[in-house]
């Protein structure tokens, strides 16, 4: 056989042979093989000659140099002389490859065949070439061919094919449709049967790599698990869930009704409540408890949609090592600012970590998934901040499911989530806003209380943002709904007082939309501190009052339960109150001489019997109002209503009328008004001296009656005509003046000021006849 080894590689050399004789030569030496053990002398020429003949263009010798080296291997084999099939396999895997992307079906098929026959002997390399090599190439026949091979490896030789699933997942993003189609076909028929591990990691590879939804929804259906297509999800989901793992979802079950009394859900706290109630709560204090829940704790829920509304599926790993790595791969793209070539990563990588969040990993690997939340906090706020609101939103759900099933595990994270959080709040877009509303009311209704979630909140109803105040109301009514049941946990670090000076607050607030919502938060108080709600209504004006007990979120209106405050309208309430202060006015009127005015006289009408009581002398001058000139053409005053005894500044003077007789005889003439008002002494009760300046009155008749006018009528003290003619008397002044100064000018009190000028002598010292 060595001599018939070395002619066939001299035929296979010779270009000037022809093909026929060729294939001739190739089919004696084949011929051999199959029936005699080749000798290790012919070894090595025959498998220099079998190269030749695979990398030859025609294809009859390349038929029959595929079915020649397939023989040879087999023989090898069975003599047991691996060694030469691994030493000469290295010659052989470049024209191996490239007959892997030959056009013709066929003879790729019997390339692929000698690398099943080589692998039981080289399995590292023929897996590095074909799997490796072939596989990621550019060739779209290679390719096709190379997963052809791997099914066939897999499913008749127990070949491992975990390490090339990302090959296989790429292969169903190629460019060519006949890669994609061959590359699905492939992965259903590997994963079918496959394990729950493989098929997490496939679910995993084709959610990092963005696998496009038909090619996922077929596959996910054709391996079991389902679709995450929303329309698909529909018919699919239900047996997806059952063949699902039976203890992910028993374990989430287990974990929310554990949590279920601590965390009291929205939807279920009003019976709960029920059934809980304290055996020490007053009546008012239960409808709150039971009616008010309603308006704070069941508006996260509806926001927030479950996975079933959503289309959000589920992502199970199994083991902590796959969250490990699934980390790793997400935190390089949250790394420094956003941008345009990290922004819709940063997306991704958000959403794939919700469906984690949903999945199997926060129950069966707790603290492996706890590490990772903190690991990709940051990365978290900085998606929460973003200017993008579809992004913004999606962190924000993510924080929502978080809290929803980690619950107090997120306790050592409260502080920095709330702080973005209340930061979200206060931002110009609405959605915004609102998402941050929903998730720190989720927030705070899932994770264990602390004071400084308290402060939090008491901040916010003090921020200069109306939007923020109003949303802070809502946080305190889930506060005081989510605490209703630990009050000591309250009550011992100081937060009633909080929450009180909050309330507060908010039902003083400037904006009419914060009272508002503060009133039902003031009830849902009221429920469980019915003491301290009273003290915060007993500082309520009485508008302010009126309206807190008429909310609707009042479990005792006033028509059925405790009266409400007197309707009285607030013109009412004021005219009552200027009634009151005037009646005090009133009675203070004797001491105040200098606060005569018209109205007082006119509310007070005098006794008849003060007009009875004057005992002023006929012939004796009434006042010095009486002899004074008058001007020319004014009609004499009309007589006045009594006024009141305040209304003479002369009033209190009871020893005038006396001291005014007794002195006329002992009194010199002077011969300056001036002189006389400077001479008398002080009385022991003297009308202040910046008393409006009026005119000068009679003092005799202020000491003999309280009730005498302010004004007299002259006609009824003096004639008309003996007015004019004192007016027009100049010359004679000085002799009225020495006859009546002691019955016109109080011995002890000095006199008004003149109101004459300059012009006319002072008209209270102008002379009269004497009596």
């Amino acid at each position: 056989m060595e001599a018939k080894a070395a002619e066939l590689l001299a035929a296979f050399k010779n270009p000037n042979l022809s093909v026929d004789s060729k294939i001739a030569y190739l089919s004696s030496v084949k011929s051999d093989i199959k029936q005699k053990n080749v000798p290790e002398g012919a070894i090595r020429p025959v498998f220099e000659t079998l190269r030749l003949a695979v990398g030859s263009q025609h294809y009859s010798v390349l038929g029959a140099g595929f079915s020649t080296l397939g023989h040879l291997l087999k023989r090898l084999a069975i003599q047991e002389q691996q060694q030469w099939i691994v030493h000469q396999a290295h010659s052989l895997y470049p024209i191996l490859l490239e007959r892997l992307n030959d056009p013709k079906e066929r003879i790729r098929a019997q390339a692929a065949s000698i690398f099943t026959e080589l692998w039981p002997f080289a399995g590292n390399e023929v897996e590095y070439h074909v799997l490796e090599v072939a596989l990621v190439g550019k060739n779209h026949r290679a390719k096709e061919m190379s997963m052809l091979w791997l099914a066939n490896m897999t499913k008749n030789h127990g070949l491992l094919f975990r390490q090339y699933v990302p090959s296989l997942v790429s292969c169903l993003e190629d460019a060519d449709s006949a890669v994609r189609d061959t590359a699905k076909l492939v992965v259903i028929d590997l994963f079918r049967n496959g394990p729950a591990r493989a098929k997490s990691d496939l679910q995993k590879q084709m959610a990092a790599r963005s696998v496009r939804k038909s090619i996922a929804n077929a596959i996910l259906s054709g391996i079991g698990l389902g679709s995450v297509e929303p329309e698909t999800a529909s018919s699919t989901r239900p047996i997806s869930r059952a063949e699902r793992s039976i203890s992910v979802m028993s374990s989430r079950s287990h974990a929310m009704e554990q949590t279920d009394d601590e965390m009291e859900p929205a939807k279920n706290r009003p019976a709960s409540r029920a059934h809980r109630e304290r055996p020490t709560a007053s009546a008012p204090a239960e409808p709150p408890i039971v009616n008010r829940p309603r308006t704070p704790a069941p508006t996260p829920a509806p926001q927030q949609p479950l996975p079933d509304e959503d289309g959000l599926e589920p992502f199970d790993v199994a083991s902590a090592r796959d969250v490990d790595d699934l980390v790793r791969d997400m935190l390089p793209w949250f790394e420094g600012k956003e941008s345009e070539e990290n922004w819709l990563k940063r997306e991704k990588n958000v959403i794939l970590f919700r469906r984690l969040t949903r999945g199997n990993a926060p129950h069966d690997f707790s603290q492996t998934y706890i590490n990772a939340v903190k690991t990709l906090l940051d990365g978290i706020l900085k998606v929460l901040n973003s200017l993008r609101t579809t992004m913004s939103t999606n962190a924000s759900l993510l924080i929502q499911d978080i809290a929803r099933t980690c619950g107090p595990r997120i306790d050592s994270m409260v502080e920095i989530i709330m702080q973005n959080l209340l930061k979200l709040c206060s931002a110009l877009k609405k959605i915004a806003a609102q998402n941050g509303n929903a998730t720190v009311e989720v927030v705070i209704q899932n994770v264990s209380f602390s004071i400084r979630i308290l402060q939090h909140v008491s901040f916010a109803v003090q921020d200069k943002n109306v939007g923020v105040r109003l949303f802070a109301t809502g946080w305190l009514k889930a506060l005081i709904i989510r605490q209703a049941h630990h009050k000591s946990a309250v009550e011992h670090n100081g937060g009633l007082d909080l929450i009180e000076k909050s309330i507060t607050k908010g039902l003083g607030d400037a904006n009419p939309g914060v009272r508002e919502a503060s009133r039902s938060t003031f009830w849902t108080f009221y429920g469980v501190w019915p003491e301290r709600a009273n003290v915060i209504a007993d500082t309520l004006d009485p508008k302010s009052r009126n309206l807190l007990e008429k909310d609707s979120s009042n479990p005792n209106p006033p028509s059925k339960g405790a009266p409400a405050l007197p309707a009285k309208s607030p013109a009412k309430s004021r005219s009552a109150l200027q009634e009151a202060i005037a009646a005090r006015k009133r009675a203070q009127m004797p001491s105040r001489p200098e606060s005569a005015q018209p109205t007082f006289a006119e509310a007070k009408q005098p006794a008849p019997a003060s007009k009875s009581t004057r005992s002023v002398p006929t012939g004796a001058p009434l006042s010095s109002l009486s002899s004074a000139p008058m001007r020319p053409g004014m009609k004499p005053r009309r007589a006045e209503i009594s006024r009141p005894a305040t209304a003479d500044p002369y009033a209190r003077r009871p020893e005038s009328r006396a001291q005014s007789s007794s002195t006329q005889s002992t009194r010199q003439a002077t011969t300056s008004p001036r002189a006389v008002r400077s001479k008398p002494s002080t009385p022991t009760s003297q009308a202040p001296l910046t008393a409006p300046r009026t005119r000068p009155r009679e003092p005799a008749q202020a000491a003999t009656t309280k009730g005498r006018p302010k004004k007299l009528d002259l006609s009824k003290s003096k004639s008309h005509n003996d007015l004019m003619a004192a007016s027009r008397a100049r010359s004679d002044s000085n002799e009225s003046l020495a006859n009546q100064p002691s019955a016109r000018t109080p011995p002890s009190r000095k006199l008004p000021q003149c109101i004459g000028g300059p012009t006319f002598p002072c008209l209270s010292r102008v002379g009269k006849p004497s009596p």
